[in-house]
């Protein structure tokens, strides 16, 4: 995507459903949040980026992982 620099659009016609996905949690953490650091939303979806911002703190911190660090 030219706009954050990565992922990539799949449209689902018979559903008439357009996803964004973005599969390197690097790419979130320096592209995804960074923008919505710089240019943050101002309504309800800002909870939303909260949320994505916590998730990603838990995945850095490998806090998501099970006592043997395997998932």
């Amino acid at each position: 995507m030219i706009l954050f620099g990565c992922g990539y659009v799949v449209n689902y016609a018979q559903c008439s459903i357009w996803v964004f996905t973005v599969t390197r949690i690097d790419h979130v953490a320096n592209n995804i949040i960074l923008f919505f650091y710089k240019h943050p939303v101002m309504n309800s979806k800002y909870s939303n980026y909260l949320d994505l911002n916590s998730a990603l703190d838990i995945i850095k911190n490998k806090e998501h992982l099970n006592p043997d660090r395997k998932g």
